[in-house]
């Protein structure tokens, strides 16, 4: 008698902020590996190059989105990898450990991967930005039953992982690690913007340093918002401006208020143009 092949429910999680979950099942989680990218970085304003991510880190957060190394210097008088190229400065690579990633935690302080705290509200000169995607397969642990193991990964686009392997593959992969379990695999994908900074604190020893904030999905639309009223009150009409321009403003980065949810609370990101 044939097999019946696997049903494999798909789920996009509502755009919410990382939250306290409290779980029947424990989850065990696997962390990737990636290979870095050599001589990569963000895209800057100046370049119209489609972004992409790479990315290796803790199970619920952030990666580090690259592109190819663009022709100009990025904005705000930074050099780019090409620039360190140029200058005799090879085998350079940018991966996560490049920027310190910023994340907001769920006791509403803005925290690194090395669990540096920020504080509640953080100041800085956006560069540029790109959408990172994490998927996450949960599949019953053969041997320890009643516990889910996960594995998280972090894509290019939504057919390709950052180690440039096909999404599909990798899903297949995971089906069987399912196995004949009732439960079998499940697929969760959530979508981020990480954000390319200058600190611009005087005071703080990291003031004039570069960071990513890791902006959360249900964020995302206020930082749009902010950056399009900053454009509107600044004049700037053209692509050329914001490309221009857009460095030389100051962006605060504040803690919202606790937002109720089904699960517990989670605090959203605030944004504020100088």
């Amino acid at each position: 008698m044939a097999l019946l092949k696997p049903v494999v429910p798909v789920t996009t999680l509502p755009e919410t902020e990382t939250v306290p979950v409290a779980s029947v099942q424990e989850t065990t989680t696997h962390t990737p590996t990636v290979d870095p990218v050599v001589l990569e970085t963000f895209a800057p304003l100046e370049s119209s190059a489609p972004a992409q991510q790479l990315a290796e880190v803790p199970a619920t957060n952030t990666a580090v989105a690259t592109t190819s190394p663009p022709a100009e210097p990025v904005s705000g008088g930074h050099l780019t990898m090409r620039d360190f190229s140029e200058a005799g400065f090879n085998g350079l690579i940018v991966d996560s450990r490049t920027f310190p990633i910023i994340n907001l935690k769920n006791d509403g302080h803005f925290k690194d991967m090395d669990d540096f705290d920020y504080g509640t509200e953080m100041r800085g000169r956006l560069l540029s930005s790109a959408e990172k995607i994490v998927m996450t397969a949960k599949y019953p642990d053969p041997y320890k039953p009643g516990t889910n193991l996960e594995d998280v990964v972090f894509c290019i686009d939504e057919t390709r992982l950052a180690s440039g392997r096909l999404v599909s593959d990798w899903k297949e992969e995971m089906v069987k690690r399912g196995g004949s379990s009732q439960f079998g695999t499940t697929f969760e994908e959530r979508r981020y913007t990480d954000v390319l900074v200058v600190v611009d604190q005087p005071g703080v020893e990291y003031d004039g340093e570069m960071r990513i904030w890791s902006i959360a999905p249900t964020s995302r639309g206020r930082l749009t918002g902010v950056l399009n009223i900053m454009a509107a009150k600044a004049g700037w009409k053209t692509a050329q401006e914001l490309k221009e321009h857009m460095s030389e403003k100051v962006v605060v980065a504040s803690v919202g208020a606790a937002v109720p949810h089904d699960k517990g609370s989670f605090y959203p990101w605030n944004f504020k143009a100088l």
